[in-house]
């Protein structure tokens, strides 16, 4: 906890932030003062039960299937190993990491011949269970930021300097998350920082909520003069480091091996935005 320790004592963080700083999935999660602690604690948990419930469902699906074919001794041991890593991942809390199982257990299906993805298809209660979870986790917005470690006390001042003075606007943001693991890029260590917005206030790309933060994270980045590094997937550029999205990316990850990402997704924008949004 030390990073969340530290950023505790930028000025103001008392006005934009909880104090409690909750550790989890590989980020550190500072909850937005203006909303219950609890409530967004208890919300989040509800709301990803849905994903988490969809994930279990496949993987008894897969396993069903496993035994239905009869597969050689080396198929069935590795997706044996998976399949267990991917139980162990609800058992223990780690469900974020439930998609790359799910994901090598179907590559170990495709590798020895069987069309599991046509299997899945054909289950359509599967592809229901992902396409109508809980909105909370299909349509909320975030912004994401790689920035430098030598920057991240900085990018934070600035932006809770800017909130605290702003908060009709801050009320708007969920949460700023930051996350545990460092990533490198031509030698500098970066970090992912993500602003959510809440989805039930903020439901399109149209509101100009969405410009007024964008804008906001430019200014609060504009000290920091770094490489420009690729954004990952499903998302919309912003500026140099910095991206938009809509919904979890873990949940996008799962809507693309089963192939229905375009059912809840538009392609038109890389499947940043949800439909009709």
């Amino acid at each position: 906890m030390e990073l969340a320790a530290i950023l505790q004592q930028v000025p103001d963080y008392k006005r934009v932030y909880h104090d409690t700083v909750i550790p989890q999935h590989l980020q550190y999660y500072f909850i937005n003062r203006q909303h219950d602690l609890k409530a967004a604690f208890n919300r989040d948990k509800a709301a990803y039960l849905s994903l988490n419930t969809a994930s279990y469902r496949l993987s008894v699906f897969l396993k069903e299937m496993l035994n239905r074919v009869q597969p050689d001794i080396t198929f069935k041991t590795a997706a044996d190993v998976s399949m267990g890593e991917w139980g162990h991942s609800f058992e223990t809390g780690r469900v974020y990491e439930s998609f790359l199982h799910a994901e090598k257990v179907c590559s170990l299906f495709q590798e020895h011949g069987y069309a599991v993805h046509e299997w899945i298809v054909e289950k359509k209660e599967l592809a229901a269970g992902f396409i109508n979870i809980s909105y909370w986790v299909k349509a909320a917005f975030q912004f994401e930021i790689l920035i430098a470690i030598d920057h991240l006390c900085t990018f934070v001042a600035n932006s809770i300097s800017f909130l605290a003075d702003q908060p009709h606007l801050a009320y708007y943001i969920k949460e700023m998350t930051i996350g545990t693991k460092e990533q490198y890029y031509g030698g500098t260590v970066f970090k992912a920082i993500k602003i959510r917005l809440i989805p039930e206030v903020v439901c399109s790309k149209r509101n100009p909520v969405v410009k007024e933060i964008s804008e906001a994270v430019l200014a609060w980045q504009q000290q920091s003069h770094e490489q420009v590094v690729a954004q990952r997937p499903y998302a919309m550029k912003v500026g140099d480091n910095v991206s938009i999205s809509q919904g979890n990316f873990n949940y996008k990850h799962f809507l693309s091996l089963l192939g229905i990402l375009n059912k809840v997704y538009d392609d038109t924008y890389d499947y940043a935005y949800l439909l009709n949004t």
